[in-house]
């Protein structure tokens, strides 16, 4: 088995944990779940594309030590994820996940930083330690990767990130989105991106392009001027790609115009042999016996 079916496979899974989440969650209703399908339709990220996540932001990590969130992205582009330290659901599938890219990515050597926040301002640092300890491969991000702040903060960042949760009272549990937001050197927010799915050369390709071209090889910032970004496969592909689908498209549209018209001429060219009561000889005959 290859290296990139066994990541796909592992995709898949980790895929398909969430969505069996998401439909128990959504057929259980509100009796049950606490939550009704309109507020669990409400999560996500609200789209905050180009504005600054507050750099002033101080976080504790993992390993003890307290930063605030411009020294911690460095002047560097990165991912800036957000967990449930007491998450029973998607959090450790989607970091897990994230940890795989990234270990994948460190063999091409992007300078960046990865991020996980606390959003649950409840949460204390021995429930972020019980998450790790549970959590081995998300773990390996590394200690000063973890981090959480206080209440008010946590409000600050998730106002600015547009981070859209709904909490359910009766399991204690947060429904929320297993993404992250991809940021720039400053903070500014590029995009929100899925972490379940997320392939190391999407992950490489996101960097490259929130570095604003100065991360990455030349070759690699040639081909992603070739590449956009695809919202509704979470990856890049290349825009040919996209310009002769809306070729195929225009062309399936002319040769039905084609046909319809067509069709129209032969229908308003029989109607005047219907009427003076002439029946059209099949194809082929010319009437002489």
């Amino acid at each position: 088995m290859t290296g990139r079916l066994r990541i796909s496979i592992r995709r898949g899974a980790a895929t398909l944990m969430l969505a069996v989440w998401t439909i128990a969650a959504t057929l259980s209703g509100p009796a049950q779940a606490g939550l009704t399908r309109a507020e669990l339709s409400d999560v996500g990220f609200a789209d905050r594309a180009g504005r600054t996540l507050p750099a002033d932001i101080p976080f504790d990590d993992a390993a003890g030590k307290t930063a605030n969130l411009g020294a911690r992205l460095g002047g560097e582009a990165g991912l800036v994820a957000f967990v449930d330290y007491t998450c029973e659901t998607v959090c450790g599938v989607a970091v897990n996940a994230l940890a795989a890219a990234e270990a994948a990515l460190k063999e091409g050597g992007i300078d960046h930083r990865i991020l996980v926040i606390g959003f649950d301002p409840r949460d204390n640092a021995e429930d972020r330690a019980a998450w790790l300890a549970g959590n081995p491969q998300a773990a390996s991000l590394g200690e000063a990767a973890f981090l959480s702040t206080s209440a008010t903060d946590t409000a600050r960042l998730i106002d600015a990130a547009g981070l859209k949760t709904s909490y359910d009272d009766t399991r204690d549990q947060f429904a929320h989105p297993a993404g992250a937001l991809l940021v720039g050197a400053n903070g500014r927010i590029v995009r929100a991106l899925d972490l379940v799915s997320l392939e190391p050369e999407t992950l490489r390709f996101a960097l490259i392009e929130a570095s604003g071209g100065k991360a990455g090889t030349i070759i690699e910032r040639a081909i992603l001027s070739c590449y956009g970004w695809d919202a509704e496969t979470g990856r890049y592909t290349p825009l040919v790609d996209r310009m002769l689908l809306a070729g195929c498209g225009g062309t399936v549209a002319l040769v039905a115009g084609f046909v319809g018209l067509m069709l129209l001429r032969e229908r308003r060219r029989s109607r005047p042999e219907r009427q003076a009561g002439i029946t059209p000889l099949p194809a082929g005959e010319n009437g002489h016996g």
